[in-house]
């Protein structure tokens, strides 16, 4: 019997100890289960940390290749000029083995003398006596050498001076007032000094103040500096035919080259439009850099073609000739990318210089257009398989120019379709250089009539040099019949420019 109660108790001792311990197991368990749920929430916390830090290190790495590809700008893969480039390295030529200057065998060259006509004075040189007997009678018989020198005579002003005069009639005793003759212009410049101050401003970029220095230095013709704006103004009013003659040129030119760059006008932004045609040119200053801005100055795109590069303005023109010059700076900009947009870059500019190579052949006479159409045919082929694999593999901005040129893959090799169509718009670029070069020594103008001067001096200045026509002497005429109320003279020797 007491062994009996031993076993019960004992049962019953290991039955408290087991609850007790899968009561703190119990304990354990929530416990563990409450860490467990905690480690949930903080691991949700963090995958969701992880996902915003991916998102943000995405970003980044796409400021940080956009911000390099800014610092990398330069005048190889965008349309910056070569000056505004960072720690430009000269280039070291290659030795050719042979000196400078001419080479044996080049043609020479010899100045031509002026000829009898054009001579203005003669010296003779002779011995003053005979080396031989000393004698002092000696008669020229013939000129051993001669040469000519060139000197600029002393400019001295015209000054006139008009006088109305009061005059008594011998017959009837009366007095009577003389009238100045119609079309007499008050103004203290005549039409050539005008002529003179506008090329000094315009073609030589010089300030106001300096051209006017120089005319009072070396002309003797003094003037305030405030007069230098009427001067302008007027120059710029006797150009106005002229501009509009070179306007309907370009609106009628089946070949057109166009481009824009910035310009100010009292310190507003503005944009000076150019375009360029085989036999006038034209710069009109508006207000915006849109289509219709372009429409204004390009005219009616039917049945012509249009030069440019890729820029959104130019879309409504129907027939587009893209300009292959940018396309090799986009090409090479291409290239510094990371990632297979690098890949696509040097694809591109690989073929793009074996377009330049084959149509250099065309230039120098060695093909007609249609062996160097045939001959381009493969490269044609690369060009688009290159431009469709970017769209595939390349990084957003590589693919979206390659997707940009495919849709537009007409507009990149119009010129094989016609004679007289460029592959670049370098005729534009090198029109607006002078207009660049003049805004930034400038800093723009501060008027309308500033801005007309501007426009209408820089059209009149590159359609005549198309022509090879004298400037000076085209200012002159120009502003003598603008103040004598005449008729400007005509900008074009043919209709419309040929």
């Amino acid at each position: 019997m007491e062994q009996k109660v031993e076993w019960q108790d004992f049962y019953l001792q290991i039955r408290s100890d087991f609850a007790q311990r899968c009561a703190k197991l119990e304990a354990c368990l929530e416990e563990v289960r409450n860490q467990n749920i905690a480690l949930r929430k903080d691991n949700a916390a963090l995958r969701k940390d992880n996902a915003a830090l991916r998102k943000d290190n995405v970003a980044l790495k796409t400021e940080v290749q956009s911000l390099k590809e800014k610092l990398n700008t330069n005048s190889s893969n965008s349309s910056k000029p070569p000056s505004q480039d960072p720690h430009r390295d000269k280039k070291q030529k290659k030795k050719r083995g042979r000196r400078r200057g001419g080479q044996p065998g080049h043609a020479g060259k010899n100045r031509t003398p002026y000829p009898p006509e054009k001579v203005t004075q003669t010296i003779q040189h002779a011995p003053p006596h005979c080396p031989h007997c000393g004698n002092n009678d000696l008669k020229i018989f013939k000129v051993v050498e001669s040469f000519q020198t060139v000197e600029i005579p002393k400019p001295l002003p015209i000054v006139t001076q008009h006088e109305r005069v009061r005059c008594h009639c011998q017959e009837c005793g009366r007095a009577s007032n003389g009238q100045f003759p119609a079309g007499l212009s008050k103004k203290l410049l005549g039409p050539r000094a005008m002529a003179l101050f506008a090329i000094l401003i315009a073609k030589l970029h010089s300030g106001r103040r300096d051209a006017k220095d120089l005319m009072e230095e070396y002309f003797g013709i003094k003037f305030s500096l405030g007069l230098t704006s009427s001067i302008t103004n007027v120059v710029g009013a006797s150009l106005e035919e002229g501009w509009k003659a070179a306007r309907d040129a370009i609106h009628v030119s089946p070949i057109v080259h166009g481009d824009e760059t910035s310009w100010f006008e009292n310190h507003k932004l503005k944009w000076l439009w150019h375009a360029s045609a085989p036999e006038a040119a034209l710069f009109q200053i508006l207000g915006s850099r849109s289509g219709k801005s372009a429409q204004e100055v390009l005219g009616d795109q039917a049945g012509r073609l249009l030069i440019s590069d890729r820029f959104s303005a130019y879309t409504w023109f129907v027939q587009r000739q893209y300009c292959w010059a940018h396309l090799k700076r986009d090409f090479a900009k291409m290239a510094e990318r990371c990632g297979n947009g690098k890949m696509i870059g040097r694809l591109l500019g690989g073929l793009t210089k074996q377009v330049f190579v084959l149509w250099n052949k065309y230039l120098k006479g060695q093909w007609n257009l249609k062996k160097c159409k045939r001959r381009m045919s493969p490269l044609r082929k690369a060009v688009r398989e290159s431009l469709e694999l970017g769209m595939e593999i390349g990084d957003p901005k590589t693919a979206a120019t390659c997707k940009h040129l495919l849709k537009g893959e007409a507009h990149l090799w119009s010129f094989l379709e016609k004679e007289g169509i460029e592959p670049t718009n370098n005729e534009a670029e090198r029109g607006l250089r002078p207009a660049v070069i003049w805004r930034k020594i400038s800093l723009g103008t501060h008027s309308e009539g500033g801005m007309r001067f501007v426009e209408r001096i820089l059209t009149i200045m590159a359609t005549l040099k198309k022509q090879k026509r004298g400037l000076w002497t085209y200012l002159e005429q120009a502003v003598s019949c603008e103040l004598q109320g005449q008729t400007a003279p005509a900008l074009f020797l043919t209709p419309h420019g040929g």
